[in-house]
């Protein structure tokens, strides 16, 4: 970061990008772009759902707050590429994302022009009254609770992250919550980074368990999916061998 513009250094190992009132900061020795600065830089040369995973942690960890994320962001309107995608992701990141994967799942509903789900909507089981959060939910005028669930499959495969009592324990819980959901919401739609990963599956599934839309995709949804876009190689020519009928008998 360099007050006296952007250029190149010592053969163009060294690049320098124009910076305005922007102090140094030192992380572990190293003189570093003051955090505001960085998240703003991550925001408007990454992908809308990087730059959410990176706002959404920095709000979730308490090193800024949303306001003066934006706030920020806002002030440095003139003269920075990318500066308008920087403003929407700070406006639409959320501090409530537990993780990295909700982060880019929300973003990718957004790109499909589905409306922004609320975040850990508290709700409780009519049995016995026991509280569960869920990790995306839509209210519909009519009443209507859809839930969102992000199935990581890491809790299954990884010990240290299954808990007490192992991975079978992991999914003997997972499937109990999962029961308990239904009595708590109208429906409830389960989905992987798999499926976040592809537009036309996850546009699909969230569309077909009534996830409402309220504005225009910002990406191109595809009408048929990648594998069955593409048209299948010819089949190479197989020789039959002919065997006489009279081999048969006939």
């Amino acid at each position: 970061a360099d007050e006296h513009g952007t250029r190149g250094l010592l053969g163009g190992v060294v690049s320098t990008r124009h910076t305005t009132g922007d102090r140094p900061v030192f992380v572990d020795g190293v003189s570093c772009t003051p955090l505001l600065r960085t998240l703003f830089d991550c925001a408007r040369w990454l992908s809308f759902r990087e730059a959410t995973v990176v706002l959404d942690s920095a709000l979730r960890q308490g090193l800024v707050t949303k306001e003066e994320m934006v706030a920020d962001f806002e002030s440095r309107k003139a003269g920075y590429r990318g500066v308008k995608k920087a403003i929407a992701a700070a406006r639409f990141a959320d501090g409530r994302a537990q993780n990295g994967g909700e982060s880019v799942a929300r973003a990718a509903m957004w790109e499909l022009g589905f409306r922004a789900p609320d975040l850990q909507t508290e709700v409780c089981e009519p049995l016995d009254g026991k509280k569960y959060y869920l990790d995306f939910s839509w209210r519909l005028p009519d009443g209507t609770l859809i839930a969102g669930e992000l199935d990581g499959a890491q809790k299954y495969t990884d010990p240290q992250m299954a808990g007490e009592g192992g991975i079978v324990d992991a999914m003997r819980r997972e499937r109990i919550r999962e029961s308990r959901l239904t009595a708590c919401c109208d429906a409830v739609v389960r989905f992987s980074m798999k499926t976040v990963g592809s537009a036309y599956e996850f546009n699909r599934l969230l569309s077909s368990f009534g996830v409402p839309k309220d504005h225009r995709p910002t990406i191109k949804i595809p009408s048929l999916p990648a594998y069955l876009r593409e048209p299948m190689p010819a089949a190479a020519p197989v020789e039959v061998e002919r065997v006489p009928l009279e081999a048969y008998g006939i």
